[in-house]
């Protein structure tokens, strides 16, 4: 039996890094995102009751571009955002303060998406974009003290394109925190009541993406000494902290060759008498020697791998942050019918 590289990995190996691009889900910091809902028309200014504040929760898409630096530019590409509380309401006060207002209103469950181009990032975190904020859904609600009330449906409805200087950060331990301002006004008029105005909403998002913890997955291939070889990490995979995140196997055959492969996939496919639990296409790292005891045949055997130490070198565009990895260990064991074993696999998402 050849070795592996020779078999499986010569097929599929990467022929090429591709961009170091992600898209990135944010959760927004529903505290510490403050809004307020305001406006004006042609009756007066929309005043909201008791005072127009509230906060904003939800989640929201940042495609993300790495370069010398984690995220050197990116892109709003989306989110669902919604206000809390789902009902706010507002008046267009009278002019003569013992009269009732001119009109009460309620914007009833709006939900929000933030898209924008491609913006870059600077070495502090810094950008400035061009945010475009459109109602997913949402009603206004709208009762004239004459006439007849009506309600429209916001749905689809955006607003003009304004620049927001926000952050991207990255954190201790992996993950990012941005902030980006919004000033979104929204146009609106009834026909029927001859009521036409704005509604402003403003604040500011706050948002986090915390790096997910490596996922032990797939089963292990028993070896000829009867010992199930176990993957593990210790740390947490970075682009730019520079503390190793090692990616060891234990119980491997001691005084025999062997290596770490990764893709961007799992999978479960019988391969040499165990389980491939990684996709093509698949990239090799160095032979390693499992070391362990001087003489006889035993499973004091280990391998360890600094994979920051990869991912950190840009040799794989794909290693971006937020991106995923699947690894494995393969090995010799001359003593099985296959001449080798594979360890079970840990997914990880490349950190900050």
């Amino acid at each position: 039996m050849r070795p592996f590289s020779l078999a499986l990995l010569a097929a599929t190996l990467l022929a090429a890094p591709l961009a170091a691009q992600e898209t990135i889900t944010f959760t927004v910091d529903q505290a510490n995102s403050d809004f307020h809902f305001g406006g004006d028309t042609n009756l007066g200014p929309i005043n909201g009751v008791p005072n127009g504040n509230f906060e904003m929760a939800g989640w929201m898409d940042v495609d993300v571009t790495a370069g010398a630096i984690p995220v050197e530019a990116g892109s709003l590409t989306g989110s669902d955002l919604y206000t809390v509380p789902g009902t706010l309401s507002a008046e267009i006060p009278n002019p003569i303060p013992w009269l009732p207002p001119l009109a009460e209103m309620d914007l009833i469950g709006a939900r929000l998406s933030l898209t924008s181009p491609n913006f870059t990032v600077d070495g502090s975190g810094n950008f400035t974009a061009m945010v475009t904020t459109t109602f997913l859904s949402g009603i206004i609600d709208v009762r004239p003290i004459t006439g007849s009330p009506f309600q429209m449906d916001l749905t689809g409805m955006f607003g003009a394109p304004s620049a927001s200087s926000g952050t991207i950060t990255v954190q201790p331990g992996g993950g990012f925190h941005s902030t980006a301002p919004i000033d979104a006004r929204f146009d609106f008029s009834d026909p029927t009541s001859g009521i036409s105005g704005y509604l402003d909403i403003v604040g500011t998002l706050v948002a986090d993406w915390g790096c997910p913890t490596p996922i032990i997955y797939c089963t292990a291939k028993v070896n000829s000494q009867g010992c199930t070889p176990q993957i593990a990490t210790t740390g947490f995979p970075s682009y730019s902290d520079p503390t190793p995140f090692d990616v060891s196997a234990s119980g491997i055959i001691n005084k025999k060759n062997g290596l770490l492969f990764y893709g961007y996939g799992p999978n479960n496919v019988p391969f040499q008498g165990g389980i491939l639990c990684v996709a093509p296409p698949i990239r090799r790292t160095s032979v390693q020697n499992s070391g362990g005891s001087s003489s006889g045949t035993d499973c004091t055997g280990t391998f360890s791998y600094d994979f920051n130490a990869l991912i950190q070198s840009q040799t794989d565009g794909n290693l971006a942050p937020g991106a995923g990895a699947f690894m494995q260990y393969w090995s010799r064991d001359p003593a099985s019918p296959s001449t080798t074993n594979l360890t079970d696999a840990v997914e990880v998402t490349i950190c900050s």
